[in-house]
């Protein structure tokens, strides 16, 4: 009789103590880096309102570092153009699109 093969996951995997002390390393970088690029993100605000500039000048400047940050990353570029692409498609006005 022939074996069927399964076309799941069937790896056994063996978790020890110290793979959960590395995720829960791992945990903490991420919340680190998370909380920094928060306050990052806060202290540029503040400094581009305590600017005399026209109230058009800070979305385009986030808008030319985010469009650096997608020629560094290019699935940053794909996942932008794919979202915009499906909410025009669809006329999504929800939360996950823009209004």
């Amino acid at each position: 009789m022939a074996r069927r093969r399964s076309s799941g996951w069937n790896a056994q995997v063996h978790i020890t103590g110290a793979d959960f002390a590395l995720f829960a390393g791992l945990g903490v970088l991420a919340a680190v880096i998370a909380i920094a690029t928060m306050t990052g993100v806060t202290r540029i605000e503040r400094f581009l309102r305590r600017q005399a500039l026209p109230r058009w000048v800070s979305p385009a400047i986030g808008g030319f570092v985010v469009g650096m940050i997608a020629t560094i990353y290019q699935r940053c570029s794909a996942a932008v153009t794919a979202r915009f692409s499906w909410c025009s498609r669809t006329g999504c006005l929800g939360p996950f699109c823009w209004d």
